[in-house]
């Protein structure tokens, strides 16, 4: 058997989440919104926060005014939200997850399509694109600002695979929170759910794998592309 990797039409495209699957930044997520929400007089119910992980912070904050009766828009919340987050992702106070950087790097060397479908905004992935200089190797990156439904509505999965030319049954995803899960498998792809323990307690029981380390993807993605 030939070591060399198969060609690139008969290997999946591999798409990731950026949160809590690439950076570790659930945690800063939730300080900034809980000092956000505090200023506002927000108390939030148990569980209530951690069930808008995955999200998009436009979504997150149309579904708290309205819970919550806030006179803010939405728009003037996002404005204060990014702008808080954009200082931490400048400031260098996020890694990496762990082993994420080898399996992007190894999956990259062997001739799969890697792409990245986050609810994040376009200048918030660039800034981590530069700082972790991974940007190299993703083909196509879609960004919440991209799409206009939010996970777990699958539209931003749906518009990765188009970009990248390839049906969504030829795709796996990494993901972190239940709603990029239900979104990924109502794409219609395969989905490795990451347990990571910074993203709270998430409900992956849809995946059709789920991890607690990183580097067990790659066996998972490579075993489908045999």
């Amino acid at each position: 058997m030939s070591d060399r990797p198969a060609s690139i039409t008969s290997m999946k495209t591999v798409i990731f989440d950026m949160d809590g699957v690439i950076i570790d930044s659930e945690p800063v997520h939730v300080r900034i919104e809980s000092v956000l929400f505090d200023e506002l007089g927000i108390i939030m119910a148990p569980g209530e926060q951690e069930s808008y992980v995955g999200t998009s912070g436009a979504n997150m904050f149309a579904l708290i005014k309205k819970r919550h009766g806030l006179a803010q828009s939405v728009e003037s919340l996002l404005k204060i939200s990014r702008s808080r987050l954009k200082e931490v992702l400048r400031s260098g106070d996020i890694d990496m997850v762990g082993g994420a950087a080898s399996l992007i790097h190894r999956l990259h060397e062997k001739g799969y399509p890697l792409a990245l479908a986050s609810s994040s905004i376009n200048e918030h992935i660039d800034i981590v694109m530069e700082r972790f200089t991974i940007a190299r190797y993703f083909r196509c990156r879609v960004s919440g600002d991209d799409v206009t439904q939010s996970k777990p509505d699958p539209e931003i999965f749906l518009t990765t695979a188009r970009r990248m030319g390839v049906p969504p049954e030829d795709c796996w995803v990494i993901e972190d929170s239940e709603h990029g899960v239900r979104a990924a498998v109502d794409a219609g792809m395969r989905c490795i759910g990451f347990a990571n323990p910074n993203s709270g307690n998430q409900n992956l029981s849809k995946a059709d794998y789920i991890i607690r380390n990183m580097s067990d993807a790659e066996s998972l993605i490579e075993k489908s592309s045999r």
